[in-house]
Order: C-alpha cells, then structure tokens, then sequence
C-alpha cells in the first residue's frame, strides 16, 4: 500500500514496475506483490515528471548498534533534555527492523530520565538503565546535570552487536532561578512485623527475609501485644527524596513505642532503652534507591510496641 499526494504513483521491486496507478486520496493504492528480498521502491510523478521516491531494502543481520541525538546542544541547567534514537543496523548501516535485542546504557555527564521502544504490550520500566528493541528501535531521553559543561556521553551495548556512543555539547549556563520552599517529610506508614523470637540474635535473622509476607501495621497506633516474651523486627522499606539521596538527612519516631535498637543494613544507628512511648531521631548517610529500616523491639508478653505517631523522614 502507498499513502501519496501527487497524481500518479508506481512501484518497483528490485527494478522492474508493479504497475503505475492514478492516485486514490482515500482508499490509497494497492499492489498485490509476491515476496522477493532486495528493493521495494514507490515513484510519485506530477505533470507526468518524477517528483518523490522512497524505498525499503531487505537487511542483513544486526551487527551494530547506532544513536541519533535528536540535538547536538545542550543546556547545562540541569533541566535541558533530548531524545536519542537507539537502531541496530546490518553490516551496511540499513536499520534492522526486526531486531529485538537488549541494549544496556551508561552516561557520562548527564543523567538517563527516560526509556521507551513503542511496544504498546511492554510493561519494562521507563527508568533505568536497559531496554529492549521493538522493531529495531528504542528510544532513550537524556538530561544534563546542574552546572554542567563540556559534553554529555552515552553509549549502548547489546550482546554480539558492535557498542555505539554518541556526544552532545553541553554549554555552561547560569542556574535557573527556583522558588524557595519549605522542606518535605517522607511519611514511613506502612510497617511489617516478622515473625516473634525467643532472642534477639534469632530475630534479627528476619532481616534478609521478604518483609511483605509479614503482618502488616500502621503508624497512629501500637502493634498488638505477644503472647511470649521475646524479640519482634520490624522493617520498612523507602526511597529516599533526591535531597537526602545526596546529602542525608535524620528519620523521626515522633511516639516510638517500646524499647528498640534502629538499623539500616546491618549497622545500627540509634538505641531506645525506655519502654515508655517517646521521640527519636537517628541520622540517614547519603544514599539513593530503595533502603530498608529495621527496628528491633524487645517485646514482653502482654506489652504494646512500635508507634503512636507518624515516623517521617526529613532533610538534613
């Protein structure tokens, strides 16, 4: 099928005519045409002279990987982004439209904000660092970093085809004007409870279990009380906003009830030792991606532990 504009169009394959037809502005123009690699080519005319070509070719196999930055300059804001086109390409440079291959990022400069290849079926993430092709394509968009300058470098790789990189100009500019505002909490509201030990070494081998198939609390009131004497963890997990991914910043019990010791990967960063409901604070190094809390309880029968109030995560 030929979707054209002038007054007569002909296809050819590999050279010779299919068939020259007046053009139908609304039903378009067809061929039937048995299957032959090599060149499919549709010929516009007007005034009975040549006025448009377009073709496609048959590939070979996907060798290469190629990218096309949608622009050649950047602004160095922090702000300024682009689209790169991401192909495979056969051993002649011609795009491979059925390539599906999975193609790995790394950036220099810059910042990866977004990922996509047209596959209305696909549920990848759109953050990351991979993607697969769909019909030899995907698309990567690119996003220089505060005070940047110089260039911003990605390249792509994908098992046995050859890398490629590409480079944008990043000009140095003044940083955008921002408004102020006032700092933001991370409310942690939803807790797990693993779990009850007999010791405190027994409980906090829950610590690399999977937290979601324990039982589940909030924040506004205590966990109920054990039946036993023992040891309760209980974990949490949360992405920290950007501005204490990179500086750090302090989590707040605002009524932790029970006594506890607070850790994040094995290290322990502050103690309770009063039974009685009470604030605390323990500080967060800088960090970004998903982290984990644990709070190991000492939980006698009959005792009520964890929170009365919201526990929050605030900047540095």
């Amino acid at each position: 099928m030929a979707c054209a504009n002038m007054e007569e169009v002909e296809l050819f394959l590999n050279g010779r005519s299919q068939g020259r037809q007046l053009v139908d502005p609304y039903e378009m123009n067809h061929w039937m045409v048995a299957y032959a690699p090599g060149r499919l080519e549709a010929v516009g005319y007007a005034g009975g002279k040549v006025t448009a070509r377009t073709q496609v070719e048959t590939t070979g196999p996907a060798v290469a990987l190629k990218l096309t930055p949608d622009r050649d300059r950047l602004r160095g804001d922090g702000l300024d982004a682009t689209p790169v086109t991401v192909e495979a390409v056969d051993a002649q440079g011609r795009p491979v439209p059925l390539a599906q291959d999975l193609v790995t990022f790394a950036i220099q400069g810059g910042d990866i904000i977004g990922l996509g290849n047209g596959d209305p079926n696909s549920t990848a993430s759109e953050k990351g660092d991979r993607r697969a092709l769909f019909n030899g394509l995907a698309q990567v968009i690119v996003r220089t970093q505060m005070d940047g300058a110089g260039s911003l470098k990605l390249t792509a790789a994908a098992p046995g085809l050859k890398p490629a990189s590409a480079r944008v100009t990043v000009d140095a500019v003044a940083a955008p004007a921002v408004q102020a505002t006032a700092t933001s909490d991370l409310i942690l509201d939803t807790w797990y409870a693993a779990p009850p030990a007999a010791t405190a070494a027994e409980a906090l081998t829950y610590r690399d279990a999977d937290m979601t198939a324990w039982d589940d609390f909030g924040t506004r009131w205590a966990h109920d009380p054990q039946t036993a004497d023992g040891y309760t963890l209980c974990s949490v997990r949360f992405t920290p906003q950007a501005k204490v991914a990179r500086q750090g910043g302090r989590v707040a019990f605002l009524s932790l009830v029970g006594a506890c010791d607070v850790y994040e990967g094995g290290r322990l960063l502050g103690r309770k030792t009063d039974a009685a409901p009470g604030r605390m604070e323990v500080t967060l190094v800088p960090g970004g991606g998903q982290r984990r809390l644990d709070l190991l309880f000492c939980t006698p029968a009959g005792a009520e532990f964890g929170f009365s109030r919201n526990v929050v995560v605030r900047q540095a």
